[in-house]
């Protein structure tokens, strides 16, 4: 039991580390998109707002996707430290081992709160880009936000 908990904290660690690196890095970047974006309208008096557009909106998909390692790899780490920890005669440790049940469910009606904002901000790419969506990739599209949708909604308590 001894190597089981510290090989968790070696887990807990560097898998945090890496995550909080990754969550600054997607930032990190989404904001570069944006700021080139912005570069690009305020350098050519001229130029079409379209390539602005296009920046706005990659840097939007990676705003929404930067909390998704952190947010999965916490709730991960703190619900292996309910289940290594849990001991079934007392009444506080099982407690929490189910609050680490919900923040998991939390956290996972989160992460497909944002995947529907991915989706979508795809979507809305699609549509103002060159060529206009095709039919079948948006049919596909709008099929994985209500299936996205309908998962969000029903697995609220």
């Amino acid at each position: 039991m001894k190597f089981i908990k510290a090989a968790l904290g070696y887990l807990e660690t560097f898998g945090g580390v890496f995550s909080a690196l990754a969550m600054i890095g997607c930032f990190g970047f989404g904001l570069v998109q944006v700021g080139v974006g912005f570069l690009r309208l305020c350098s050519a008096p001229g130029h079409s707002s379209e390539l602005f557009i296009d920046s706005v909106l990659r840097g939007l998909e990676l705003f929404f996707l930067a909390p998704l390692p952190f947010l999965a790899f916490c709730s991960i780490i703190r619900l292996l430290r309910a289940w290594t920890g849990v001991d079934r005669t007392n009444a506080q440790s099982v407690q929490f081992l189910e609050a680490a049940r919900e923040d998991v469910g939390w956290v996972k009606r989160f992460i497909t709160g944002l995947m529907i904002a991915v989706v979508s901000t795809d979507l809305i790419h699609r549509i103002i880009g060159d060529n206009g969506p095709d039919v079948r990739v948006a049919a596909i599209i709008l099929g994985l936000i209500a299936v996205l949708s309908l998962y969000y909604g029903f697995s609220k308590k």
